[in-house]
């Protein structure tokens, strides 16, 4: 019997979310691992019908020339969470194991599970989750130990070179790196970082990524004459290493429907205490008080005591530092990450 695990993908190049992840797994896999990339097209296209059939054809040779033993299927618990059936029902069609990816878990469509289009994805033979909490939710509707959880990663050459010594404990410059949304709490960020900066005048404010919120961003800070606050955009490569090196503080006070951020696992692996929320998966990890402050606050006030706080105890900042690097290089290197991921994939 084969071993070969097909894993359908969006796109490989686009930038972050399911594509990130595995484009960042992808050296690290042994030769049994393919992709195979679902079509991504405009809903408003006259092709788009024509382009899913072809698609699904595509999907269809690949089963038979490739001939996996099991299936991936990467879908969230938010609108969309059907869209993956067809790739499903042809998977069973062809009597290969279906695998179910569920990476981001939006409460608000926790009803879907109940409704009777979930059952094809809730007869799969497996299911990959981001947090014990989704797993507990997943459980009411199939056996436990069908579940099986992971975790994001962080490419081990993205710090290959970083030396930890170069955090002092000091703290000069605040990160917020991720999509520039009202959700992932930018907005929460800038005014705390806006009470801080009459009594640590030298504090700096880096804002790394793009999204729908970036102009009200940039009119907020204008409007507010805010001062120190560097919009960098989406970076990469050695770009994004030099904003992680940087920065001293990484702030998230995200209410997405996450399942595990990779940005803050990136900042910890460069040795940054963070602030963020308990959602998705962080909080089966996140020790508050030692990798930083976990909190279920949206009270910019509250960020700005907790910046302060750190501001005025290197000791402790360095020790986090400490913390969050080892942590990281222990449990989310993508080389570690593949090994267990395709020991999940072997157990189902």
């Amino acid at each position: 019997m084969s071993d070969r695990i097909l894993i359908l993908i969006p796109p490989i190049n686009l930038i972050g979310g399911v594509s990130g992840h595995y484009r960042g797994l992808q050296k690290y896999w042994s030769k049994n691992i393919l992709y195979f990339e679902t079509a991504k097209f405009s809903t408003k296209s006259k092709w788009n019908i024509i382009i899913s059939i072809l698609n699904i054809l595509e999907y269809i040779y690949a089963l038979i020339r490739h001939n996996p033993a099991k299936i991936v299927i990467n879908i969230s618990l938010k609108k969309g969470f059907f869209s993956k059936n067809n790739y499903i029902k042809i998977g069973k069609l062809f009597r290969k194991k279906v695998i179910v990816f569920i990476h981001g878990w939006d409460a608000d469509y926790e009803y879907m599970l109940q409704s009777h289009n979930a059952r094809l994805i809730l007869s799969s033979d497996g299911f990959i989750l981001l947090s014990e909490s989704f797993k507990n939710k997943l459980a009411e509707y199939v056996p436990k130990n069908k579940i099986f959880l992971t975790t994001t990663k962080v490419d081990d050459s993205l710090i290959k070179d970083y030396d930890i010594d170069n955090r002092t404990g000091k703290i000069e410059t605040l990160l917020f790196l991720s999509r520039v949304e009202k959700e992932k709490g930018i907005f929460i960020v800038i005014d705390a970082f806006n009470k801080l900066i009459p009594k640590y005048p030298n504090l700096k404010l880096s804002i790394v990524g793009d999204g729908t919120a970036l102009d009200e961003v940039k009119h907020q800070i204008d409007k507010d004459k805010i001062r120190n606050v560097t919009i960098h955009g989406r970076l990469s490569g050695n770009d994004l290493i030099k904003a992680f090196s940087d920065a001293d503080l990484f702030i998230l006070p995200t209410t997405h429907g996450e399942g595990l951020p990779g940005a803050l696992l990136e900042a910890m692996a460069f040795g940054l205490p963070a602030i963020t929320r308990p959602v998705g998966g962080i909080p089966d990890f996140f020790t508050n008080g030692e990798m930083g402050m976990l909190t279920e606050s949206l009270n910019p006030n509250d960020y700005a005591q907790y910046i302060e706080q750190l501001i005025n105890d290197p000791v402790l900042t360095k020790k986090i530092s400490l913390t969050n690097y080892n942590y990281a290089k222990e449990h989310f290197w993508a080389s570690i990450v593949a090994r267990q991921m395709e020991q999940i994939f072997k157990n189902i």
